[in-house]
């Protein structure tokens, strides 16, 4: 109610994430598109500083935040291996994600096929094939989600 940008967008039935994110996603009006996970948040500055990436490099399809993973267990952060992994299951996080929206419909969005909602594998789904086709660049200057 504070935002006008901002609305509630009902869907016919509830079918999981990947739904939910592909019925945003086809009723967006803006050329980004930017996922925001119930547990997630943005830190100060995440979505300007996607915007300007995309201003100074226009070519560029989807860019990713890294992840700063507070309220994970202390024993999975405390793990000697969690730093070498983090960046790579941040590229699952789809809070990490801005992309373009062509870019999104050009790659059917996150699959919602039920075994992929079944084994949580959408996010990773949509993120391998985005990466594959398109790169993955990420704004690696400061923990943005």
């Amino acid at each position: 109610r504070l935002d006008p940008r901002v609305q509630l967008l009902p869907m016919p039935e509830n079918g999981g994430a990947a739904r939910a994110r592909n019925w945003g996603a086809l009723h967006a009006s803006h050329d980004l598109l930017a996922f925001l996970d119930a547990d997630d948040e943005y830190l100060p500055g995440a979505l300007g500083a996607a915007r300007a990436f995309f201003a100074h490099d226009p070519a560029q399809v989807s860019v990713r935040f890294d992840v700063d993973y507070a309220g994970f267990p202390a024993e999975i952060c405390a793990h000697p291996d969690f730093a070498q992994h983090a960046a790579t299951l941040s590229n699952t996080v789809p809070s990490s994600l801005v992309v373009r929206r062509a870019a999104f419909a050009a790659l059917g969005g996150f699959p919602m096929d039920q075994a992929f909602r079944r084994l949580g594998g959408e996010d990773g789904a949509f993120s391998w094939a985005l990466r594959e086709v398109f790169g993955n660049p990420r704004l690696q200057d400061a923990k943005r989600v």
